[in-house]
């Protein structure tokens, strides 16, 4: 903690944007009703999302040993500088009070009282995406746009170029559901941007099956893109497709194998926004089972149909084996007439 003598302190000039820019004093210690103060929107908060089963612990075990950092200006509302979990963490174990560290009599500006508290939390632990864009949204009206993306997305880890910040902003007003699904990862930055456009109960719809569903990243952009497509051909909403005839049905059995819905309903959708695709990948599975191949042989077509090449795949266990499917294979009829279906195997 830096003492009240200023001599003791670097030499910080208020026009510095990374540093709060003056010489912090002691702070009164006041003791604030926690059901006073908001802990989740206020103009310095940048904590969301986070597990704090740890924190509670370490409460309970040695009480709060950092003094929560709170500010007013004038007769009005108490705000939290720093030290937003360790509220939340006193209040879900029945805290009715805190003795904070008051910094209204400090002389610093919003924007140092800001940075203040975000470089508590980068000096302690990793911001997840959430946490970043409230950072963005908070020192959006405080700084210079050019300030924003030379000194303070490097400070946040994102990268400097188009979208970024707009990007983050969005995701600061985006809906309760789909924050906490990309603060814990379950829901990916590149979907979310994906989403930014749709409506609220689209968003919310999408974010809550691919949870479900427990889709990757890769899988989680192929599915926003292919229901994008469908909702613009057949003007319907995502929640509409999803929540009616056989995407339902399959939705409502992805509780006893999530991983084998998640693949029915991406089947299902390509079908639906591919029938002639769908048709030809069907009949060509049809031809090549009706060809009784020898067992551990697979073929496989080029994707969509649009190579010229197939896959012929064996699967053996030794030299001998591999030899005995050889020569299956090669006895096996009707060889010569496999290829696209709509060109009759030429």
């Amino acid at each position: 903690m830096v003492g009240k003598d200023s001599r003791k302190a670097p030499p910080h000039s208020g026009d510095d944007p990374q540093t709060p820019g003056h010489t912090l004093t002691e702070g009164a210690r006041v003791e604030i009703p926690i059901s006073d103060l908001d802990l989740d929107h206020g103009p310095y908060c940048t904590s969301f999302g986070r597990d704090e089963t740890a924190l509670r612990t370490s409460i309970q075990r040695a009480g709060v040993l950092n003094p929560p950092l709170v500010h007013r200006q004038g007769e009005g509302a108490w705000a939290v500088v720093a030290g937003f979990s360790r509220l939340r963490a006193l209040r879900d174990l029945g805290e009715r009070a805190c003795s904070c560290r008051d910094l209204s009599g400090s002389g610093l500006t919003a924007l140092n009282l800001l940075l203040l508290g975000l470089h508590e939390n980068l000096g302690t632990r990793d911001l997840n995406p959430v946490e970043k864009a409230m950072a963005l949204a908070r020192l959006e009206p405080l700084v210079l746009k050019d300030d924003l993306e030379k000194t303070y997305l490097p400070l946040l880890g994102l990268p400097r170029r188009h979208g970024t910040i707009e990007d983050h902003l969005a995701l600061n007003h985006a809906e309760v559901e789909v924050r906490l699904a990309v603060a814990s990862g379950r829901l990916c930055l590149r979907a979310f941007r994906m989403l930014r456009t749709w409506s609220s109960a689209d968003r919310i719809e999408i974010t809550r099956w691919i949870h479900t569903l427990k889709y990757n990243t890769n899988k989680q952009l192929q599915l926003i893109d292919i229901i994008s497509d469908l909702m613009d051909e057949k003007c319907v909403t995502a929640h509409s497709l999803l929540e009616t005839g056989p995407m339902a049905d399959i939705l409502e059995q992805a509780g006893g194998n999530p991983p084998q819905a998640a693949a029915r309903l991406l089947r299902a959708l390509r079908r639906l926004r591919f029938p002639s695709l769908s048709a030809a990948e069907q009949a060509f599975h049809r031809s090549v089972t009706a060809l009784e191949l020898p067992r551990g042989v697979s073929v496989t077509h080029p994707a969509h149909f649009e190579g010229v090449e197939y896959r012929l795949d064996i699967r053996f266990r030794n030299g001998r084996d591999l030899v005995d499917t050889l020569d299956a294979l090669a006895r096996t009829s009707g060889l010569e007439a496999l290829g696209p279906p709509w060109k009759g195997g030429d």
